[in-house]
């Protein structure tokens, strides 16, 4: 990644501004269709989805910043991008064993 300016941040945060939007409107649209078994199973998908996209973006920037300050915080966040990962799939295993929400 190159380095970060005032556009490169305007549109970081626009970004994280429709991922709240969108992940607000999932969360609200799964609650209240969550009767309907297909609904909620779609619900289910787009709310990993949006999951994913919030999880990339901060790992993504946060790698240059690990990596420059030198070993041992670059293992730190190797460890806790492996917990991430970890967590993210027990969840998802979760999910769809009890079969949605």
């Amino acid at each position: 990644m190159g380095k970060r300016n005032k556009e490169t941040d305007k549109m970081l945060f626009f970004i994280m501004f429709i991922i709240v939007l969108i992940a607000g409107l999932v969360l609200a649209i799964a609650w209240s269709l969550g009767f309907i078994e297909a609904i909620t199973d779609a619900m289910i998908a787009v709310a990993f989805i949006v999951m994913i996209i919030a999880l990339v973006i901060p790992i993504l920037l946060s790698y240059n910043e690990a990596k420059s300050r030198g070993k041992l915080w670059f293992v730190l966040w190797i460890v806790g991008l492996v917990l991430i990962v970890v967590f993210a799939i027990l969840t998802i295993v979760r999910i769809f064993s009890n079969g949605g929400y």
